[in-house]
């Protein structure tokens, strides 16, 4: 984890996952606070190569009141785009191998923001394995804590 401003980066202390890895859950985070979940997506750390099946990654959460349930998922093929973050300038990939090294995805999902309450468990899930090998990620979350002024030193005494 790393903080800074009340946002929390959940993955990035994780190895990386290779795409081969069986549908698992890669770690899972209980909420000591109230957060509203931001972003989600992957850092590549291996070069892709052409998959039969497509790797999945996914973000879900469980608290004490209902099941777990999906939040996003983002299936990691050649249906992305690149971009500087312009919307003109996006391009679609041509094939997997077009996601290489130091790669970021991120997910622009209809279901983000999201807000989470404490105690609730937050998933990172391997959810489809690729069918071989050829390429690596590690997933991270972006949060925001809500509810707590973490520049203020009299929560600390």
């Amino acid at each position: 984890m790393s903080y800074g401003d009340g946002l929390v980066q959940y993955g990035p202390e994780l190895a990386a996952v290779q795409v081969e890895t069986a549908a698992a859950d890669i770690k899972s985070y209980v909420l000591p606070y109230p957060v509203t979940v931001l972003g989600f997506g992957v850092i590549i750390t291996e070069t892709f190569a052409a998959h039969a099946t497509d790797p999945v990654v996914s973000l879900d959460f469980k608290d004490k009141d209902t099941a777990r349930t999906e939040i996003v998922a983002l299936t990691l093929n050649s249906a992305l785009k690149r971009s500087d973050g312009s919307r003109v300038a996006q391009t679609a990939l041509a094939v997997d191998s077009d996601i290489v090294l130091d790669d970021v995805v991120l997910v622009k999902g209809i279901s983000l923001p999201k807000r989470l309450q404490p105690g609730t468990t937050l998933f990172l899930e391997a959810k489809v394995a690729a069918g071989e090998a050829g390429g690596a990620y590690i997933p991270v979350v972006l949060v925001r804590v809500e509810g707590y002024d973490l520049q203020n030193d009299a929560i600390l005494s």
